[in-house]
C-alpha cells in the first residue's frame, strides 16, 4: 500500500512539473516571435511523450512550429500577391516563382498552391483566349474545319479546355450533319426505292436540334411518299414486288403508316380470308 502511494505521489510530482514546464512554454510562445516560439518548443520538448502531458505538449509544439513557418513564409506569399496584381503573364510567372519557394509540408503550402493554381489558370486564359476567339470567328464564317484545327492546341487540363472541347463537339456535330445532309441528297438522286430509303436513313441521323433537320424533314417525307408511289405503280404488275418496296419505307416518315395499311390490303388481296363453312340444316324425316 505504501509503495503504491509512493508511485502515485511520484506521478503527481512529474505531472506538476510537466504542467509548470508547459505553462512556461506557453508564456514564451505568447510573445509571438520566432525566437520565443523556438524557445517554447525547446521547453515543451523536455516533456517526454510517455508522460501524461506528453500528448498535449506535442500538439502545442506542432502549433508553434506552424506559427514559425507562417512567420517565415508569409513574406514570400505577400510579395507574390503584390506581383500578381499586374495580371500580365510576366508578373504572374514571377508571382508563381515567389510562392513556389514555400515548400511542401510547410504551414502555408496549401494556400500557396491554391494561389499558384489560380495564377497558372489566369496565364493560360491570357494565352488561349485569342485562340478561342479566332476559332469562333472562323466558325461564325462557316469555316468549321479550320475552326476545329485552330482550337485544338488548347489541350486538356488548361483553364479554357472545357470551353474549347464544347466548341469542338458543336462544330464537329455540325460538320457531320452537313455531310449527312449532302450524302442523303446525293443518294436520293439515284431515284430507286432502295436509294430513297437509304437517303431517308442518312437524313434521319441529323440531330433534331440541328437547323439542317428543318430542311431534311420535308425531304424525308417527300422521299417516303416517292417510295410509296413507286410501290403503288408496281402493284399494277406485281403486288409481291409492291409489298417489298413499300416495306422499305423507314419508320418516322409521313408515308410509313400509309404504307403499312397498303401492305395489309395487298396481302389480303393475295391471301383472301377463307369463307367459314356453314352447317346444313338437319331436316327431320317425314312421317309415313
Amino acid at each position: 500500500m505504501y509503495q503504491k502511494a509512493q508511485e502515485l505521489a511520484s506521478r503527481w510530482q512529474i505531472e506538476i512539473g510537466d504542467v509548470t514546464r508547459l505553462d512556461r512554454a506557453r508564456m514564451l510562445a505568447s510573445q509571438g516571435t520566432i525566437s520565443d516560439l523556438g524557445a517554447a518548443i525547446a521547453e515543451a520538448q523536455l516533456i517526454p511523450s510517455s508522460n501524461p502531458r506528453g500528448r498535449e505538449a506535442r500538439q502545442e509544439i506542432n502549433r508553434w512550429s506552424a506559427q514559425i513557418q507562417t512567420i517565415e513564409d508569409r513574406p514570400f506569399l505577400d510579395r507574390a500577391e503584390q506581383l500578381a496584381l499586374a495580371e500580365d503573364i510576366n508578373s504572374l510567372q514571377q508571382a508563381i516563382a515567389e510562392a513556389s519557394q514555400i515548400r511542401r509540408g510547410r504551414a502555408l503550402y496549401p494556400e500557396a498552391r491554391k494561389k499558384i493554381s489560380a495564377w497558372t489558370a489566369t496565364i493560360q486564359r491570357i494565352q488561349d483566349q485569342p485562340i478561342l476567339e479566332r476559332a469562333r470567328s472562323l466558325a461564325a464564317n462557316g469555316n468549321l474545319g479550320a475552326a476545329i484545327e485552330t482550337i485544338r492546341p488548347i489541350s486538356q487540363g488548361r483553364s479554357l479546355s472545357r470551353e474549347a472541347r464544347n466548341d469542338i463537339d458543336t462544330w464537329q456535330e455540325e460538320l457531320t450533319a452537313q455531310q449527312n445532309w449532302k450524302n442523303a441528297r446525293d443518294t436520293a438522286l439515284r431515284g430507286t426505292p432502295e436509294a430513297l430509303a437509304e437517303a431517308i436513313r442518312i437524313a434521319q441521323r441529323i440531330p433534331r436540334r440541328n437547323f439542317l433537320r428543318n430542311e431534311a424533314n420535308p425531304a424525308i417525307d417527300q422521299w417516303s411518299q416517292q417510295i410509296l408511289d413507286i410501290a403503288r405503280g408496281q402493284s399494277q404488275s406485281s403486288i409481291t414486288r409492291a409489298i417489298e418496296t413499300a416495306r422499305l419505307i423507314p419508320r418516322g416518315t409521313s408515308a410509313h403508316g400509309l404504307a403499312r395499311q397498303q401492305i395489309r390490303e395487298w396481302e389480303n388481296f393475295l391471301n383472301p380470308p377463307q369463307p367459314q363453312p356453314t352447317e346444313e340444316p338437319i331436316v327431320p324425316p317425314r312421317p309415313f
